[in-house]
């Protein structure tokens, strides 16, 4: 019964203070015949969600406990303004869980839309924690030459480390990533 009287308002309840603790529990801790129902209410409302302080949780959650088909369709809705997000402070959030829960096959326009781009994110505020968790999570995709082995065997993000390491040694944002360089 709660489902059904919380189903036609989650938007609106996900970006409330308090309504949207609640919805993070019934999608962590609810029965899971209910998730879809309350995952397909948020679609088409990803990324506006996602620019939220409360929203950006929901989505997270979201995020982790989809399905593959829902999963791709919550990255497509981030897709077109995938730098406006890894540059928000709530949004990259968002970027970060979907590359950490999303197989990198289904994801590869981030992956694709990033490279060559390693520097500018590494040095950005929230930038460089979508740097790391790509460092953290991606995989060898064999269609994309600029995916590559790291040097401990593990697949990793190609970031041309030895380059620029010297430069990002000055910014506070790289702290992270200069220590996996």
């Amino acid at each position: 019964m709660l489902y059904k009287e919380i189903t036609p308002h989650i938007r609106t309840l996900t970006t409330d203070a308090f309504p949207t603790y609640v919805i993070q529990k019934l999608l962590a801790h609810g029965p899971r015949v209910y998730f879809g129902i309350l995952i397909a209410n948020l679609m088409g409302h990803v990324l506006d969600l996602s620019l939220h302080l409360y929203g950006c949780r929901v989505i997270q959650k979201a995020f982790e406990i989809s399905g593959i088909d829902q999963q791709i369709e919550m990255a497509k809705e981030l897709e077109s303004n995938l730098f406006k997000c890894i540059f928000d402070q709530h949004a990259n959030h968002a970027i970060q869980k979907c590359i950490e829960c999303v197989q990198p096959q289904y994801i590869q326009f981030i992956y694709r839309r990033l490279c060559g781009r390693a520097k500018m994110l590494s040095t950005h505020p929230y930038g460089c924690h979508v740097v790391q968790k790509m460092l953290e999570f991606c995989k060898v995709y064999h269609g994309d030459s600029r995916l590559c082995k790291g040097a401990v065997g593990r697949p990793i993000w190609k970031l041309h480390c030895a380059v620029h390491c010297g430069a990002w040694r000055t910014s506070s944002s790289t702290n992270y990533y200069v220590e996996i360089c």
